[in-house]
Order: C-alpha cells, then structure tokens, then sequence
C-alpha cells in the first residue's frame, strides 16, 4: 500500500512549474498536475494507492498559538488546490483517508500500526518524522523519495539520511526537540539520549558476547535496538538514572504524545477505480506523465470538464481552505467567462 501525504506533496508541488487549465484561464495550477504526476511514476510500485488528507480545523488559530506546531506558513493558492483536489478524488472514487481532528501524519502512523503486520507499506512524504514507521522484516515499511536529490529511507540508510539512530526517530525528538515543530530541547537532552543509547549497547555487548571486529553497528542495531527503542523501555531506564524527576517524566510523557498523537482506529478504504482516474486525466488534458497508460490527447468527456471546472470555480470562489472546512455548496454551476478557450484548447489537443 503507498500513502500519499497530499499536504506534503502538494506543498512541495508549490515549487514547480504552473499551468494553465484552459487559454487564459484563471486557473493557474501548479500543486494538482504535480500530485497525479507523482501517483503516475509511482503506480509500478504498488498500485494500491490511499490519498492522505488533513483534518484539523482552522490553521490560523494553530499558526497563532506559541506551542507545537506554531508558525507554519500557509500558501492559500496551494490549499485551494487541496480542497479541489479532494472534491476531484472523491468523484472518481480515489481512497481518501482522513479523521476528524487529525493531521495526516498520525494518520499515517495509525495505519502503520494497523496494518504494518500485515502487509508492505510505502509513505510518499518528505516529511522524515514519519520515518519513525519505518521497519524491516517480512512486511516492510519504507519513505519513498519524489525528489531526484533525495533518497528513499530504509533500514540501512536510516541513520545516513535521517542522522538518526534506527527506529529512534520519534525519542530523539522528544528529547533533542524539534525547530519546525517548535519543540525545545528537553533539558539535559542531549545528554540523556547518548547515556541511553550507550546503556543499550552495553547489554547488548554482554548478552551476545560482542567481540570487536567481528560484531557491528548493524549488529547491535539488528539484535537489540529495535526491541528496546519504545518509549517504555526508555522509561523504565530513566526512573532509575540521575537524570529521573517527576516533573521531567510528566514533560516527556506530554511531549510523547504531541510526537507521536493520539491512538486510533481508521475506516476502511477500497481499492483505486483507475479507469476513472484516467477519464479525469484524459479530461484534464493533462500530459502522459500523470496517467497511469498513454492517452490519446483530446479524448475527454466534456461532462467531466464541465465537472472539473465547477470544482475548480467552487473551491476558488468559496475562500476555504482545507484547514477551514469543506467549501459550501453553489446552488449551481456559475457561468465561467472563458469556458470556451478552455474547450477550445482541449479540442485542439493543447497540454495542460
């Protein structure tokens, strides 16, 4: 199964190049051909595919607050491309995975924890606090990389990339803190980390009679790093170190929490209609690289046009964003005054 951050994507779509949806259109994209172009050069890898949205209310009461996640920028032409985006989705039948109150990356960490037993999960993020779901075994869970500077994170470049120990992405930030998430180091942090982590390799040293030059790192991290990387192994250590008050356990258990959310359960999602997801492509006009076969260019359903620009028209018009809810109902579909250059441009076979 691969997991589409749609927030991180289409932020990071924000950067490429924009196009118009029709000659002289107002639609300037950049954000929704960069999505489908990237569910296109990843439909070989798994074609099992859920789009992971956002759910948490008003972003500039969060921006506004000094604690976790303050600050964040907004982009209100990338976010009235999301609320698009999910409309276009949700009329094709694309799987969208979403909770009320919940960002998409402990959506994400939800479904990792549900269904990482059970089958091989990709993340399609640069969002690398998710590399904490990353695992190694008969069912995987891997970071996919939609940059060409970038790499995909596994198991044996985890530390190389991320500059964090394997499978303790989520303690290191807990206790080194975080600046984009405005966590501040935890005091003595720093210190506390590497005390912990020399302790794990002591035992591990006594228990399998380490013997130097022939045991490794990658040794220690296969036989005991993982197994002791929960946070209640952690804390079990700490009550009994120098380093142990209770008002520092109270902190870390709260910054737990904010790192890695709440616990729960997720509705169910069925499989991609990819024959609708072609027709909204071939609609769109968009070029091959964002379907998942070749089109042929002006073969589109003037319906879904018309569908698409209403879509675009609602989003745009209602001044929601994703963070502010879904936008409201038209009582129908308002007259776009250059409807005719955008179906001229798809008759002639024009590209988005």
């Amino acid at each position: 199964m691969l997991l589409l951050d749609v927030s991180n994507i289409m932020y990071t779509g924000a950067s490429a190049s924009s196009s118009y949806f029709g000659e002289g259109s107002e639609f300037k994209l950049r954000s929704i051909p960069y999505f489908f172009q990237k569910v296109a050069a990843y439909y070989g890898k798994d074609k099992d595919m859920i789009a992971v949205f956002e759910k948490v209310g008003k972003m500039p009461a969060l921006s506004k607050s000094t604690g976790y996640k303050s600050g964040r920028n907004r982009n209100p032409l990338v976010e009235w491309e999301i609320t698009a985006l999910k409309e276009l989705l949700t009329r094709i039948g694309f799987p969208i995975l979403e909770v009320e109150g919940q960002e998409a990356d402990y959506v994400i960490n939800n479904y990792c924890r549900m269904y990482g037993d059970s089958q091989d999960i990709y993340i399609l993020s640069a969002d690398q606090d998710l590399a904490a779901n990353v695992r190694d075994g008969e069912f995987t869970t891997q970071m996919l990389s939609y940059s060409t500077v970038s790499y995909n994170i596994n198991k044996s470049n985890f530390k190389a990339i991320t500059g964090v120990d394997y499978n303790f992405m989520n303690l290191h930030k807990i206790l080194l803190g975080c600046k984009s998430d405005k966590i501040k180091p935890f005091p003595q942090g720093r210190e506390i980390y590497q005390a912990y982590f020399s302790t794990l390799e002591s035992k591990w040293r006594r228990q399998f009679g380490y013997q130097k030059g022939t045991h490794t790192s990658a040794d220690f991290e296969d036989s005991y790093l993982l197994p002791l990387a929960e946070f209640e192994q952690f804390v079990e250590w700490y009550r009994l170190s120098k380093y142990y008050d209770d008002e520092g356990l109270r902190e870390l258990n709260n910054r737990r929490q904010l790192v890695e959310g709440p616990v729960f359960d997720l509705p169910r999602v069925f499989p991609v209609n990819w024959q609708a997801y072609n027709d909204l492509i071939a609609s769109l006009n968009m070029n091959s690289a964002c379907s998942i076969k070749a089109i042929r260019s002006g073969m589109y359903n003037k319906e879904t046009v018309d569908e698409v620009i209403y879509i675009l028209r609602k989003a745009q018009s209602a001044n929601l964003t994703m963070f502010e809810g879904q936008a409201g109902e038209l009582d129908g579909l308002e007259e776009v005054g250059d409807i005719q250059n955008i179906l001229g441009l798809l008759d002639t076979g024009g590209a988005l």
